[in-house]
């Protein structure tokens, strides 16, 4: 769902999920030629591609775009794309859920014109990421990160924030959102979030959250995309089973990249030399990238010392689809370390190519390439080469337990009032005044013996009423009206 060639357009209170490409795959797109367009109130989830998409072309431009109040849950590839020169850029007061095993990276930026974004800002947002996804954003200017919160994986490309916040924000169900804005209630915040109230205020900030609770032009603002008070927690129950002892050894890739700076070579140069490109550290710029004709063809880096390898990574424009993986000690002798005589398909742009192999200590690398995709034949980026060393930790005690979730169950002989025109979702519910505006919100609770439901005469809601809990003989639990209406 995108904009083109617009200006002061406006996408709120929509759902884009379940996208099937990691091209241009994003739920939500601020695209070329486009000025102050305003994501708001928006729901992203299950797409291949990612959450938001914002870009340029060479010759047009992408100005002024604001993404707040959504929440993204469960997007894979990248969840945030700054493509070519976009400037003047805000994300603020987003929710983003990444669940565990999900490939990717958070923020990808990257250009196909030698022009990256400037002036870019992420305030107030909540990241939690489950998996290991990471960061890329070399050569943008003038970026702002500050009271951002980042929890769960701690990328070594992670941000430096100022107010950067990393204690759980306390959801109310994390991943727990489905098909429907209402069901992101699962993002509420909790009593004894770290995230409330402690955000930063935000010029024109559109007055109200992602579930309808203003938001303030002078007090400080929760972080994430809910700025209502919080709600009753699910309760946990944990309870001790076993414990045992174990050693535990990780992998963990070097921080020294032999290939950074080193010279390199092809077997036959197309479209200008730009050798130099391949190990200048620059991976996400594919206008920065040497050619090389089609057909059997090799590209060479020479570290000018040995050295003991393990890993290499080739981010490329045009995807090489067969290759073989060479070393050597003296420039003459190779020994064969990793034959791919079918790559797996391109993912992303830039692609990546990323091969790990028994150690092996040389001094050259020389990768064949047999095949490519492109009839005007291969595209190399950049060059990484590592040796990732293993590491054991110290033996330690761990307990293992088993845990148990329900819901918090409300008090009893309560009366709990539903407005579907002038409720809250984030008040009590307790009265007239403060009733709740959803049927969703009452699904969430479980209720005891005695509790009346009480709906609102003449209000109008969809979707179905399944309110949890059992009542008794002598004490039932009610579902009942208030007021008049028609």
């Amino acid at each position: 769902m995108w904009p083109f060639n617009s200006t002061d357009s406006l996408f709120q209170y929509n759902e884009a999920y379940n996208t099937k490409t990691t091209i241009d795959g994003q739920g939500f797109d601020s695209d070329y030629n486009s000025s102050g367009t305003i994501f708001q109130y928006n729901y992203a989830h299950d797409n291949e591609g990612g959450f938001m998409l914002i870009c340029n072309s060479d010759t047009g431009f992408n100005n002024g775009s604001v993404v707040r109040y959504n929440i993204a849950q469960n997007n894979a590839a990248r969840q945030f794309v700054i493509w070519n020169r976009v400037t003047n850029t805000q994300v603020y007061n987003n929710t983003i859920y990444i669940k565990p095993g999900t490939y990717g990276t958070i923020v990808w930026s990257g250009t196909d014109c030698n022009a990256l974004a400037d002036n870019i800002m992420f305030k107030n947002n909540i990241i939690y990421n489950e998996s290991n996804n990471g960061y890329i954003m070399e050569g943008l200017t003038n970026m702002v990160w500050d009271y951002n919160t980042y929890v769960g994986y701690h990328h070594s490309t992670e941000p430096t924030d100022a107010h950067k916040m990393t204690s759980d924000p306390l959801f109310f169900q994390k991943g727990g959102a489905g098909i429907g804005l209402s069901s992101c209630d699962a993002y509420k915040l909790t009593i004894g979030s770290p995230a409330l109230g402690s955000g930063t205020v935000i010029d024109n900030n559109g007055g109200k959250d992602f579930f309808g609770n203003p938001v303030s032009a002078t007090e400080a603002p929760n972080r994430g995309a809910y700025n209502g008070s919080p709600v009753t927690p699910m309760s946990t129950t944990t309870t001790t089973t076993t414990t045992t002892t174990t050693t535990s050894t990780t992998t963990t890739q070097g921080d020294t990249n032999y290939a950074l700076g080193k010279p390199a070579s092809v077997s036959l140069l197309r479209n200008g030399n730009n050798l130099t490109k391949l190990t200048d550290g620059i991976k996400n710029n594919v206008s920065l990238r040497q050619d090389i004709p089609t057909g059997e063809q090799w590209v060479r880096v020479d570290f000018e010392a040995n050295y003991t390898i393990s890993k290499l990574n080739v981010y490329y424009e045009s995807q090489p689809t067969s290759y073989t993986i060479y070393v050597s000690l003296d420039g003459a002798d190779w020994t064969l370390v990793k034959d791919v005589p079918t790559a797996p398909g391109k993912i992303g742009y830039p692609g990546l190519i990323s091969d790990s192999f028994s150690e092996v200590s040389c001094r050259y690398v020389k990768v064949a390439l047999h095949t490519t995709a492109s009839q005007y034949g291969y595209g190399i980026c950049e060059i990484e080469i590592y040796n990732p060393a293993p590491t054991t930790a110290p033996t330690t005690t761990t307990t293992t337990t088993q845990t148990t979730t329900t819901k918090a169950t409300e008090p009893e002989n309560t009366t709990y009032y539903v407005d579907s025109l002038n409720g809250n979702d984030a008040a009590s519910g307790t009265d007239e005044n403060s009733a709740w505006k959803s049927l969703e919100n009452v699904n969430l609770k479980t209720f005891s013996p005695g509790v009346q439901i009480l709906l609102r005469g003449g209000g109008a809601w969809s979707g179905t009423l399944s309110p949890k809990g059992s009542g008794t003989a002598e004490n039932p639990i009610v579902i009942g009206a208030y007021g008049t209406g028609s």
